[in-house]
């Protein structure tokens, strides 16, 4: 009997020790009693009684089966899974943990289930290709999800193509159908949704009664007729959304390409007057006009990038609260200008305007007057290229000394004069400038030529200048970089031999030039650019042992450069190591010529050798270059003494390859696809 009753505990332990389930008092009592038998076999065989540090399989696990971490509270639990899949900010960064959370026992997985907040972020639905097979299992996992967080509010992501919605129909009918029926429970929405198929989201007209922030963008085939659409596509699901604050659109590829005259407007409504953030993307819309149009009180956030605004508005508007404007649009530069007349924004801090603007129009005039007007200070400044009296700037600098961020286009002598900090006047120019970009662009068909002199002036009155002291730290700020943005890469690399050309001294230290190296680099950075690191050749390229030969010898002559003996500055300048791991990275096939001489591996061998010598020309001086792209570069200070010795080698490294560059897209020209 009692042999029977061993064998028992015996199942009922190995039972338990294969699963996270707590043993009730009965079991811990066996438990407790075998465990006293283990420890003392264990002592009258060892001579000692049993330590926490020695090895024994059996009483180990025995003392498992007793540990506090079994009889922890459902609600404890359910509060580390929240750990689990929320971090800090509250955002969800981990659904498919859920899963393996749910695996680890049943009681893990009840405790998973009954937490109805855990299963609010719905898993992205993101259904793009035709031929996708997994359609069962996301209507699966979207009903598991919906019906385990109760009656919360949930948070949407979907993404579903034109060319899914005719392939599966019916799996995408039932899909929208699902997500459709609980609006009333939309909190946070993103959503990509063909023009065609629109209509599928109807029934949650007037059922968004939770709906505090909405990123929705309108897509379509490019197989549709642009005759088949209306003046004006107008969508109107999201018009009445009582708690709606944060609202982003995206109209841009809702159409295929057409004259942008002929092209619908998109008219999206939503309940403007209570906006807060709003931003849009689009070819043709009416966004602007509306908001404007609503005065809403509490907008703080504005960005509209558009080629085109059908209807400006022509209400005057007093945005107390509004603290972002940026205006990126198609529409002629005196128009877009005129408009700012209508504006009052005492709280403006950030201010961008582009568009089509002709050197003629009086845009620094209109920007000067809405300072005056507003009583404003900015922080952060882009505007368009345009012609004006260096007195319009100076003034637009002196009602914003708070600038810190500073975008202009083709700055004249004047105005870079007066961006020379004078730290001993009573009232310096912007003085906590810190980020400077500069962009190069053709104005009337004319090509821009900036003063080199002028502009390196600017620059040192900025940085070094400033490493001697005595300023006031917390009045005065070192300028961090200047960033170059040119429409031609030829006239970028004019103007960097012009700068070089200016003060030698800045770029190298005390080093001398070698006008031999910068005529090879010059060379080099020709050919890689617009040869070897070009995606596509013509078909003979790959053919022509000629054109072949001439790369080799380009390899071989950068090959034989001996950075021991020269000044490197001058490779970063012309952005060799750049191109070359550019090249280095471009896929297997691409580059005529490679399967021969190698010139991918080469180039990753090139940047090797010389990194040593480039990080030690790059510490000598404070000044640095480094690509973000074609005829994008950033030149940055650092004072002797900040981080030149300290800094991560690897970090400068992947700076000077272009890898830890701005944005791209924040430096390139405003509208890309006019």
């Amino acid at each position: 009997m009692r042999q029977n009753s061993s064998a028992d505990d015996d199942i009922l332990i190995q039972s338990l020790l294969k699963s996270n389930e707590s043993p009730t008092e009965e079991q811990r009592a066996h438990i407790r009693v075998k465990l006293q038998r283990l420890e003392e076999d264990f002592a009258n065989k060892a001579g000692r009684a049993f330590a926490a540090d020695l090895c024994h399989e059996a009483i180990l696990s025995h003392r498992a089966l007793l540990s506090s971490v079994r009889n922890v509270p459902e609600e404890v639990w359910q509060r580390v899974f929240f750990f689990e899949v929320v971090n800090e900010a509250g955002v969800f960064h981990n659904t498919d943990s859920l899963r393996k959370i749910c695996a680890v026992s049943r009681r893990w997985r009840s405790a998973a289930m009954k937490h109805c907040y855990l299963w609010t972020k719905i898993p992205p639905i993101f259904l793009i290709d035709p031929n996708t097979k997994t359609l069962p299992h996301v209507i699966e996992d979207l009903e598991l999800y919906l019906s385990r967080s109760g009656a919360l509010p949930i948070s949407v992501n979907c993404h579903i193509s034109a060319d899914v919605c005719v392939a599966h129909r019916n799996h995408i009918e039932k899909i929208t159908r699902l997500l459709t029926d609980q609006s009333h429970r939309w909190q946070d929405l993103r959503m990509r949704f063909p023009l065609p198929e629109m209509k599928m989201l109807s029934p949650i007209q007037n059922n968004l009664p939770l709906l505090t922030k909405l990123d929705f963008a309108v897509k379509a085939t490019d197989s549709e007729s642009p005759e088949d659409h209306p003046r004006e596509i107008k969508i109107s699901y999201f018009s009445n959304a009582p708690l709606l604050r944060d609202a982003r659109l995206s109209s841009r590829h809702a159409i295929p390409l057409m004259d942008i005259e002929e092209e619908p407007a998109f008219r999206i409504e939503l309940p403007w007057s209570q906006l807060e953030t709003f931003e849009d993307e689009a070819r043709c819309t009416t966004s602007y006009h509306d908001l404007i149009e609503a005065q809403p009180v509490n907008l703080k956030t504005l960005d509209i990038t558009a080629s085109l605004i059908p209807e400006l508005p022509s209400t005057p508007c007093t945005l107390p609260n509004l603290e972002k404007l940026h205006l990126k649009v198609g529409n002629l530069g005196t128009t877009i200008a005129s408009n700012l007349d209508l504006l009052t924004l005492p709280s403006l801090t950030s201010l961008a305007v582009r568009g089509r603007f002709l050197s003629s129009d009086p845009l620094y005039t209109k920007v000067l007057a809405l300072l005056r007007r507003s009583g404003c200070s900015l922080k952060h400044l882009e505007l368009e290229p345009v012609a004006a009296d260096a007195s319009v700037f100076s003034n637009i600098f002196l009602l914003s000394p708070t600038i810190e961020t500073l975008d202009i286009t083709n700055p004249d002598t004047s105005t870079l004069t007066s961006l020379i900090l004078d730290t001993s006047s009573p009232s310096p120019v912007l003085p906590k400038l810190k980020n400077l970009t500069i962009r190069n662009s053709e104005m009337d068909g004319q090509i821009v030529i900036f003063d080199a002199p002028a502009l390196m002036r600017m620059i040192k009155s900025r940085t070094e200048e400033l490493a001697e002291g005595g300023f006031d730290k917390d009045l005065i700020h070192q300028l961090e970089d200047v960033s170059f943005a040119f429409d031609s890469d030829d006239t970028f690399h004019l103007h960097t031999v012009l700068f070089e050309m200016e003060d030698t001294a800045t770029y190298d230290g005390s080093r001398v030039r070698d006008t031999s190296l910068g005529e090879l680099a010059s060379r080099s950075r020709r050919i890689l650019r617009d040869e070897l690191t070009c995606y596509w050749h013509p078909r003979m390229s790959y053919l022509n042992v000629k054109l072949h030969l001439r790369y080799n010898k380009l390899l071989s002559k950068l090959e034989q450069v001996d950075l021991a003996k020269h000044n490197s500055q001058v490779l970063m300048r012309r952005g060799l190591p750049y191109l070359l791991r550019y090249l280095g990275d471009m896929p297997k096939g691409t580059v005529p010529g490679d399967r021969v001489f190698r010139f991918r591996r080469r180039a990753r061998k090139l940047n090797k050798k010389w990194k040593p010598f480039i990080l030690r020309d790059i510490r000598s001086t404070p000044y640095r270059w480094s690509y973000s792209g074609e005829s994008i570069v950033t030149l940055r200070y650092l004072r002797p003494g900040d981080e030149n010795e300290e800094e991560d080698e690897h970090e400068l490294w992947q700076e000077v390859l272009g890898l830890r560059s701005r944005d791209l897209h924040a430096m390139r020209l405003f509208t890309p696809w006019l």
